[in-house]
């Protein structure tokens, strides 16, 4: 067994303070915490291994509760459109990316926001066959819930008219999921890109994910987990019926993915409030219509019932008051211990919302990433909301402060939690700001102690597992902008180091 002492450094204690210790780590397990001062192993034991940490500041290892790596590796095969600055400039680099790839079937660009643009004018399918007119084009936006599509596309999708505008080409919801489905990326990239999206999280300080996987690609997903010599604990909650559970969890058996636990099920309840589909209880703010619903309330809380009889977790998808709304009412009846229903987003929460949800047994899911996306006055969310309903956008410091348990993630827009941290300490509206040292712990120790997704980590304490970061600035004092990833640690193992750049 291994025996390593990380010295010297800052280590973040679990009152949420940082205090000078060592660490040792024994195998995958913290040994002890040893405080400055006090007698730590022999420098001349050979079987201990040392690294001077020179003061560098130590927490654990950050946990991203709502992410989609089969999204992160799949990007590594489409066009990145993140950049874009115009509906013309997206097509643009869309074009230079189909001419580099003559022997793509399926051209498809990811993460454009529209709502940064000066005019804010989605592409069209017009543009898009401009950019090909013979392969199927698909453009995402950054939201997952609206996309454009090009005429072989178009032509390749059932209608529904209440999802899509064929002539403008847009795309939403099902329709849209639909549409990606229709790519079919070769196994082997898929599988190889998986471990490079692993070390871009290690990057990121990321030991842990909760992951929303889509069937579809879900043995080519568990290939490339249990093939990548990148390790990465993953709890995945499945875009599926909860009685088809036992299937992945067999699947994830079969393919001997390290550290991978299948423990539920994801519904949807609305889309998102940047495509104008999260379900409202009043008309958007910068035109009509509320959004639309995708699930009764009957259908959620029969799915609840299922997850309930099995111990499986149910993850609900509501961004809009009134999807909230209904999440709330459909799982309200369950036993107030249970630990196994989350609302993930919980978006537009406001004093309405925030009461039904206090009487549902739920575990907040949070996004602080998205807050930075704000947009300022004018910006994307006044715009959808108005000025009144944007004060109860986001509201983490009351849903904290109503004992709720909460949890951070990304979404993958962007994953990062150091990014995340920003947005929830600097909330844009001051009564809703958090303490750094509460937005920490909704990354590290609080998503460790969520239901059946507990682990024995979160903080480093002796008996939990080594799994923690090393960072060049102290999170709960400086810009977090400013603070970079060092080094990654699992189980005691290295598996980021920036001065190697691996």
């Amino acid at each position: 067994m291994t025996i390593r002492l990380f010295e010297n450094g800052r280590v973040l204690t679990p009152s949420g303070a940082f205090a000078e210790a060592s660490l040792l780590v024994s195998g995958r397990k913290i040994e002890s915490v040893v405080p400055a001062g006090e007698s730590r192993p022999s420098a001349s034991d050979p079987e201990i291994e040392r690294a001077d940490l020179g003061g560098l500041y130590v927490i654990p290892g950050f946990v991203d509760c709502h992410i989609h790596l089969t999204a992160l590796a799949l990007n590594k095969l489409r066009c990145d459109l993140s950049a874009a600055t115009s509906a013309r400039d997206a097509c643009e680099k869309m074009s230079l990316w189909a001419a580099a790839h003559p022997d793509a079937t399926f051209l498809v660009g990811f993460d454009f926001d529209e709502s940064r643009w000066e005019n804010g004018q989605l592409p069209t399918r017009v543009m898009l066959d401009g950019v090909d007119d013979r392969r199927p084009v698909l453009l995402r936006r950054i939201c997952g819930h609206l996309g454009i599509a090009n005429t072989p596309l178009i032509k390749r999708l059932r209608r529904r008219p209440d999802l899509m505008d064929e002539d403008a080409g847009i795309v939403r919801e099902h329709v849209l999921w639909e549409a990606g489905h229709l790519w079919e990326p070769d196994d082997g990239e898929v599988v190889a890109s998986v471990e490079a999206a692993i070390k871009d999280l290690h990057r990121l300080g990321i030991t842990t994910i909760h992951d929303f996987v889509e069937p579809e690609r879900f043995d080519v997903y568990v290939r490339g987990v249990a093939a990548s010599s990148a390790p990465l604990r993953i709890d995945a909650m499945i875009h599926t019926n909860p009685r088809d559970l036992g299937y992945y969890r067999g699947a994830c058996a079969e393919a001997g993915a390290r550290d991978f636990r299948v423990v539920g099920a994801k519904c949807f309840l609305d889309g998102s409030l940047g495509g104008r589909t999260a379900a409202l209880n009043s008309d958007y703010s910068d035109g009509p219509g509320w959004g639309a619903l995708l699930m009764r309330k009957e259908v959620v809380k029969a799915l609840a019932e299922e997850c309930f009889e099995d111990g499986y977790v149910l993850a609900v998808h509501a961004i809009g008051d009134r999807a909230i709304d209904l999440a709330a009412t459909a799982l309200r009846d369950f036993p107030r211990g249970t630990n196994l229903f989350r609302i993930e987003h919980c978006e537009v929460a406001g004093p309405a919302q925030l009461e039904n949800v206090r009487w549902a047994p739920v575990c907040l899911s949070l996004q602080p990433n998205f807050v930075r996306n704000w947009g300022g006055a004018g910006g994307l969310y006044e715009r959808r909301l108005g000025k009144n309903r944007v004060r109860w956008c986001n509201p983490y410091k009351t849903l904290l402060s109503s004992g709720l348990p909460c949890v951070f993630g990304s979404d993958g827009m962007p994953a990062g939690p150091l990014y995340g941290l920003k947005g929830a300490i600097e909330h844009p509206v001051p009564e809703e700001r958090l303490r750094p040292d509460e937005a920490l712990a909704c990354y590290t120790s609080r998503p460790h102690a969520v239901g059946v997704q507990s682990r024995e980590a979160g903080t480093l304490e002796a008996g939990r597992l080594a799994d923690f970061v090393l960072l060049d600035g102290n999170p709960l004092e400086d810009d977090t902008d400013r603070i970079k990833v060092l080094a990654t640690i699992i189980d005691g193992e290295i598996v980021y180091d920036a001065e190697e750049g691996r």
